[in-house]
């Protein structure tokens, strides 16, 4: 059904959103684990630094995913 519905879009369009949404996803990801990690710090601050770390790359990968998506975007018309 949603690929029915998706169809009636331009491709290019629907590409870029599917981008921009991986994008959105990523990041959110990332913020989580930046969140889990600052809440394990009571236990175990190394693993909690590994792991704001790790969110912390999955937000950059998340930003710039979304940036590429915005200049695609603005480079079709």
């Amino acid at each position: 059904m949603a690929k029915i519905w998706i169809s009636r879009f331009d491709p290019e369009l629907v590409s870029i959103f599917k981008r921009l949404f991986v994008g959105i996803g990523v990041k959110t990801i990332g913020y989580l684990t930046i969140t889990a990690g600052i809440f394990l710090a009571i236990k175990n601050k190394n693993l909690a630094f590994q792991i704001v770390l790790v969110g912390l790359f999955l937000v950059i990968v998340g930003w710039v995913m979304i940036i590429r998506a915005l200049r695609q975007a603005k480079g079709k018309k």
